[in-house]
């Protein structure tokens, strides 16, 4: 899917990915940001802190946040409503090195949400479900997505 602008400051990028391209985005992301940066040793952090970021950075990086989430409500068919809605609040963090742009930045609108698990749901819609792949000691049972259905 193209990239969009559904929020009036950041891009929120492209949507409908699967794990593996979500998991590489979020890894350039972090790894700039940890390239870029110096703690107060001056040494170059191996964790990429939200204080580190952009504020266009932890926005995308919680848009890829809400893909995963949607990711995982459509694989097991329940919770969009319950959890999706966390994604519109701002970072709520009392850590005094995140201004109050970066904790603006953390919160989607109400349509990049939309437009989230709408992409997510299409893109999942020609990838595999597999049910009950394995079961924990608790005797939960977990799924699956096979992103690589043709």
């Amino acid at each position: 899917m193209e990239n969009k602008k559904l929020h009036p400051k950041y891009e929120t990028g492209k949507l409908g990915l699967s794990r593996d391209e979500l998991k590489a985005e979020r890894g350039k992301i972090e790894e700039a940001v940890c390239a870029r940066s110096v703690d107060e040793e001056g040494n170059h952090p191996d964790i990429a802190y939200t204080w580190f970021c952009t504020p266009q950075e932890v926005h995308r990086l919680r848009v890829i946040d809400a893909m995963e989430m949607a990711n995982c409500c459509l694989c097991y068919g329940y919770g969009w409503e319950k959890y999706g809605s966390n994604y519109l609040l701002p970072d709520d963090t009392t850590n005094p090195k995140i201004s109050e742009e970066l904790k603006q930045a953390y919160a989607l609108t109400l349509e990049e949400l939309d437009a989230v698990y709408k992409a997510q749901e299409e893109r999942i819609s020609h990838a595999n479900i597999k049910t009950n792949v394995f079961t924990d000691s608790e005797g939960c049972s977990y799924n699956s997505i096979d992103w690589d259905v043709k």
